[in-house]
């Protein structure tokens, strides 16, 4: 298989995939999650991280797998610096993982 065009399937895919869960996301009502857990496509963080505080209530968490992973881009960042999130970040070293070197996320939302 070509790898291009696997990787434009895959891209296509992603694409899809987050186009319907935006739309089922926007059609919930906002503080209506106690609990949220982000563990998507990496490179699909950002995208999603004003959904997910939007769907939160005040004190209300969110957890987010591997924001370590280079694909995650400057998620890390952007969570860090969000004025409606209080973050943590858990750092640790997974031997038998790839990448060896990873981190969850927690963040509270902050009461208005």
């Amino acid at each position: 298989m070509d790898r291009s065009y696997g990787g434009k399937i895959g891209r296509l895919c992603d694409d899809s995939v987050f186009t319907t869960a935006n739309r089922v996301m926007r059609g919930m009502r906002a503080g209506s999650f106690d609990l949220v857990f982000m563990d998507i496509e990496k490179e699909m963080y950002t995208r999603a991280l004003s959904h997910c505080v939007r769907l939160l209530r005040s004190g209300g968490v969110l957890l987010c797998d591997n924001v370590a992973f280079r694909s995650a881009g400057d998620f890390p960042e952007r969570l860090a610096r969000h004025r409606a999130l209080e973050t943590c970040f858990i750092h640790g070293t997974f031997h038998h993982h790839s990448p060896d070197k990873d981190a969850i996320s927690i963040s509270v939302k902050r009461k208005k």
